[in-house]
């Protein structure tokens, strides 16, 4: 989704600076407006494009193996793993329910407005004008299009207050069904309102409707100055709609000085028709940066291939070496698997042992003699004890430790009530290890987190435990496939 979003992003940012780099200042309003929307649509889609690349000789498929981190016993700070991982998804998950919370909002308060729009029309004296319908109301404010409705003041109108050029140019808006356009950039930004790109394309589309509208007056108003006047009139006027702003498209929010320099400007064909013709490669040439690639393999070549399995261990063309050093582990370890409460196999947590003192050595020479690929295929992780440096909890911590809601205790492996750290202080733990209970641990509801203490006496016992001696751990791997 992130991907998704920064594709769009940059996809919109390069149409809308191709705009206004090449096509804003060139009298060519309705190929700007049609660029416009097609590029603003464009850039929700082309990042979705998904194309084939056929492929007619692959020399070398390359693997990348991703070892598994090995780890020294008793020297894992679970915490620190299990806390960031589940601090990205909180954040996630409130990153989503504020974009849904605001996304819905602008959804009802769009929804709203339209019903407002709508509700004024209703009880106000209507006059039909050639295609359209005038609105006459009671409310001071300049005339503004909705649709095909143009509101003006029902006094300023009777009296003969409104130009027919302003009358001219809502008409203009009404007959291009400008308020469509609007319509659906409102639409489209009451779920994309984090792209500040789409904003620019909502100013973009406003002005060049005012552009198209100018182009109507001046044909048939060939005044040009005087229309200018108008306009610099009417913006002036405070009298402004009030729904206007953000759903029509009104005198009040224009950029005048780019309207002023607009109206009049001559037409330049060849440079328009060489400017059209420009953004044809650019579009082929941004779908093809920003969309999705396969590789397929085309369908009358000589050569097969198989996609494989690359967690199974059980392939045809498996070295030798390879399946009889599986065979071996897949048998020593045989004793050490259990059911798990949907009567699967697992692999139960195998206790640490010295090398040459227990029948589990030949787990733990078949595994070293396995290559680190295929280490990575088994359903354990193995790896030797080394000496761990003292930690010793600080006072805050350890007075923290007290709360069951948060904390459930374990001294030297004995699972203790809270208030048994009473008896000690924090210098009587020379260890201590935290982990984020899962969902589906024993204990979750209960507290937090699990602290697993180990006191002065055991630590030392431990470092006289490693001396001179190989002692390793055995721990089950997650989501492996055999």
């Amino acid at each position: 989704m992130i991907t998704y979003y920064i594709n769009v992003l940059l996809v919109s940012g390069i149409f809308i600076g191709i705009y206004h780099a090449f096509l804003q200042k060139e009298k060519m309003h309705q190929f700007n407006g049609f660029y416009l929307l097609l590029s603003l649509i464009a850039s929700l889609v082309i990042p979705l494009v998904e194309f084939e690349i056929q492929a007619t000789d692959i020399a070398q498929i390359e693997t990348i193996d991703i070892p598994y981190p090995t780890y020294a016993a008793e020297n894992v700070e679970v915490i620190q793993k299990d806390d960031t991982k589940n601090l990205e998804i909180e954040l996630l998950s409130i990153g989503l329910a504020l974009y849904i919370t605001v996304s819905v909002f602008l959804l009802v308060q769009f929804i709203v407005s339209q019903m407002i729009m709508l509700s004024k029309l209703r009880g106000t004296e209507q006059k039909k004008y050639q295609n359209a319908k005038l609105i006459l109301t009671k409310h001071s404010q300049t005339p503004f299009t909705y649709l095909k409705y143009i509101f003006v003041n029902k006094q300023d109108y009777e009296d003969g207050l409104i130009a027919e050029q302003i009358i001219d140019h809502e008409m203009a808006h009404a007959k291009q069904k400008h308020t469509l356009d609007i319509l659906l950039v409102e639409l489209l930004l009451t779920c994309c309102w984090v792209n500040p790109i789409f904003y620019l394309f909502r100013a973009a589309i406003r002005l060049n409707h005012e552009f198209l509208a100018d182009d109507e007056v001046i044909k048939k108003h060939t005044n040009t100055i005087d229309y200018k006047k108008l306009i610099v009139q009417y913006i002036a006027s405070e009298n402004k709609p009030l729904f206007a702003e953000r759903l029509s498209s009104p005198f009040n929010f224009l950029k005048t000085k780019t309207r002023l320099n607009m109206i009049g400007k001559k037409r330049f064909t060849k440079r328009i028709l060489l400017k059209q013709f420009f953004i044809i490669p650019v579009l082929v040439l941004v779908t093809w940066i920003f969309s999705k690639k396969t590789v397929g393999q085309e369908t009358g070549s000589e050569t097969n291939y198989e996609l494989v399995d690359v967690t199974s261990t059980s392939q045809t063309n498996q070295p030798d070496k390879e399946a009889e050093l599986q065979k071996a582990f897949d048998k020593a370890i045989e004793p050490y698997l259990g059911l798990d409460e949907n009567g699967k196999k697992k692999i139960n947590q195998i206790s640490r042992y010295e090398v040459g003192k227990d029948e589990k050595d030949a787990l733990i020479d078949t595994y070293y003699k396995m290559s680190k690929a295929q280490q990575n295929r088994q359903e354990v992780v193995i790896f030797l004890c080394k000496p761990t440096e003292k930690k010793v909890p600080t006072k805050t911590e350890f007075e923290a430790w007290k709360d069951p809601k948060i904390y459930g205790i374990w001294i030297d492996g004995v699972r203790v009530n809270n208030d048994v750290l009473e008896n000690y202080s924090s210098t009587d733990f020379a260890q201590f290890y935290r982990s984020k209970l899962a969902k589906n641990a024993t204990n979750y509801g209960k507290h937090v987190y699990q602290l697993d203490l180990t006191t002065s006496k055991k630590f030392e016992a431990k470092l006289k435990t490693l001396n001179g001696n190989k002692i390793y751990n055995v721990f089950p791997r997650i989501n492996v496939k055999r």
